[in-house]
């Protein structure tokens, strides 16, 4: 059996992120969002019981959050959807 690719996505409690991760799910992949929260996270909230789906709060502008997601995922995607301001 494959064993499914990990993907992280910052950013991934908007909009955006938000579908892309349900796309994602739906494919088979496993999908870790790291987000702030900063504009709320009612997106998501379908997704937290599914088990290839993991949230993770930070902030991508912290280094060491993003450091310590991206040393949980080898052979994996990171695809950012977080707005810096």
């Amino acid at each position: 059996m494959k064993k499914a690719l990990r993907v992280l996505i910052t950013g991934g409690a908007g909009y955006v992120g938000s579908v892309l991760s349900g796309q994602l799910l739906s494919r088979g992949y496993k999908v870790r969002v790291l987000d702030c929260l900063y504009f709320g996270g009612e997106s998501i909230l379908g997704y937290l019981s599914n088990p290839d789906f993991d949230f993770q709060y930070g902030d991508i502008r912290k280094k060491i959050s993003f450091r310590y997601l991206l040393g949980a995922i080898v052979n994996s995607s990171v695809n950012r959807r977080a707005q810096v301001k």
